[in-house]
């Protein structure tokens, strides 16, 4: 039968694999070995490429293992005859009387064995019992002479309750509690009483309140229901006499010290009606502290002023043509520097006119010094420093010439060249100065060629720009760029920025005018036998990386 086998000991590097839990295996029984770790196929009975040979539990490998790890985890598949395999003592018979087995379930009647359980629910189970004990404190028919004798005293202490009456003994009223007596035919009439309960006022019609001790005020209810109330006589220095001094009569005389009520409007921004129907009341109504006031459809009159000829007044002359008001000496440039002959402000004006209307005709010499403005300060300096941003920079054009070119002069200056889609022509030319750094990793010239260990390239960001490398091992080998100093790449978990898979005993190179851009403080590169582990190539790798 079909078996995992999980007790094993693996050797790479002699390419064995131990079944530790067996002192002789068959090689015609292994089916499968898989290192899952790598996911290759390192034997298969099916394939003689795969195959191997056996000496007691051991089996050699023919696939070549040395650059895997010896705590690779690996898939074997044995077939093992005498696994889990079936017996006469593990198949007896359910309900065969005999000695029970641990290893299966019999239904037998054996006193040593557990009872087995059945569920009896949604079954009716007749239960038959002779005599059960009852639980301490259970009523018995001993038990029920007190609760007899307790009902029978409440039946004699009922007498006419069947009948619908109850006899209630007399006793004595609660003091102020409602007689006969008390019960009026409804004339009396409501009396008012102060403080000190005494009446005020008759049980007729008429009330007197004393609304303030000294005060009376007498209130007559008039004939009907209506409340005479013009006798009614206001608190000295009370709310309402306050109120009375406010309030004015039409006309009256003004004095010292008179109260009033202020007026208040209510703010709105635009004014509009508040009330509903034109001549209702409504307030005033104000904004920023001014009274709304419509003028419109009324004539304003503004006081008037007496204007008097007091005071300073400018005074300005009308000259007439050829008047003698004077500019000074001419001393111009049409004249001689020692004319002095006065010119007046209407001759001035008149040469003005004639020069604009026919303007004489002025030799133009390149005598003298020109003011030129620039605008924008564009220019700068040669050599000057530019800051990005604040310098300013003036466009420049270029000449579209795809036939030939045009020679100038050494130092003298020219337009550069454009295609015709507007593409500026340029021709790489060599210099001495700059160029890239070489990293170099081979064993022939003293430098350490590639394994599982990071070497550095360089030790802050650059770019690559061409490598060359060579596996000379059997298998493909794995090559690692890492944007990581060095120092701080574990390999097989640093993650690197690319990974090349080198085929065996081939090269692989790349040169790019486009550089390969890794920011980090440093980058490095290794090379291991797996995609994604740590193993040493069996053969290091040489490698030549051109980077800045």
């Amino acid at each position: 039968m079909k078996r995992l086998i999980t007790a094993y000991t693996f050797d790479a590097s002699a390419k064995t694999i131990s079944f530790d839990d067996y002192a002789s295996i068959n090689l015609e029984r292994v089916l499968l070995i898989t290192n899952a770790t790598d996911q290759i196929i390192i034997y298969n009975f099916a394939d003689t490429a795969k195959g191997g040979t056996v000496s007691t539990n051991v089996l050699t490998l023919d696939h070549n293992t040395t650059a895997m790890d010896d705590a690779d985890k690996l898939l074997i598949y044995y077939d093992d005859p005498a696994y889990d395999a079936a017996t006469a003592a593990k198949q007896p018979a359910l309900g065969t009387a005999g000695s029970p087995s641990a290893d299966v379930i019999t239904v037998q009647g054996i006193a040593s064995m557990t009872p087995i359980k059945t569920d009896a629910s949604a079954t009716t189970q007749p239960i038959s019992a002779a005599s059960l004990p009852l639980p301490t404190g259970a009523a018995t028919s001993a038990k029920q002479d007190t609760g007899n004798t307790s009902l029978a005293s409440i039946d004699s202490k009922i007498t006419a309750v069947n009948t619908g009456a109850v006899v209630v003994s007399s006793s004595a009223l609660p003091t102020g509690a409602a007689t006969s007596t008390k019960q009026s035919d409804g004339s009396q009439k409501t009396q008012v009483v102060d403080g000190s309960g005494n009446v005020i006022g008759a049980t007729s019609n008429a009330l007197d309140i004393n609304i303030k001790s000294g005060n009376p005020t007498s209130i007559t209810a008039n004939a009907g229901t209506n409340l005479n109330t013009s006798a009614l006589a206001l608190e000295s220095g009370g709310n309402l006499a306050a109120i009375a001094g406010a309030v004015h009569a039409e006309d009256a005389a003004s004095a010292d010290a008179d109260k009033g009520i202020a007026a208040m409007a209510i703010r709105k921004a635009t004014p509009a009606n508040t009330s509903g129907t034109d001549g209702d009341y409504e307030a005033l109504q104000m904004s920023a502290g001014r009274l709304w006031v419509d003028p419109s459809g009324v004539t304003l009159t503004v006081a008037t002023h007496a204007v008097t000829n007091a005071g300073t007044f400018a005074v300005q002359a009308t000259e007439a043509d050829g008047a003698n008001t004077t500019l000074g000496a001419k001393a111009d440039a049409k004249s001689t520097a020692t004319d002095t002959t006065a010119v007046s402000v209407m001759s001035v004006l008149k040469q003005i006119s004639a020069s604009v209307q026919a303007p004489p005709s002025q030799a133009v010499t390149n005598a003298g010094t020109f003011a030129v403005q620039e605008s924008g300060t564009q220019v700068v300096a040669d050599d000057a420093a530019f800051t990005p941003g604040t310098t300013k920079v003036v466009m420049s054009g270029y000449e579209a010439d795809e036939s030939s070119t045009d020679s100038v002069d050494e130092g003298d200056g020219g337009a550069a060249r454009m295609t015709l889609d507007r593409k500026q022509i340029v021709t790489v030319y060599p210099h001495t100065a700059g160029g890239l750094s070489t990293f170099m990793a081979s064993g022939s010239d003293g430098s350490t060629a590639l394994t599982n260990s990071a070497q550095a390239v360089k030790a802050s960001a650059g770019q690559v720009y061409g490598y060359y490398i060579y596996n000379p091992n059997s298998s493909a080998q794995f090559v690692h760029f890492y944007n990581t100093a060095a120092a701080s790449v574990t390999v097989g978990t640093t993650n690197p920025l690319f990974t090349l898979t080198i085929p065996a005993t081939q090269a692989a190179n790349l040169m790019s005018p486009h550089g390969i851009l890794f920011t980090n403080a440093g980058f490095s590169i290794a090379a291991t036998s797996t995609a994604g582990g740590n193993g040493a190539p069996a053969t290091a790798i040489d490698a030549v990386v051109w980077y800045n």
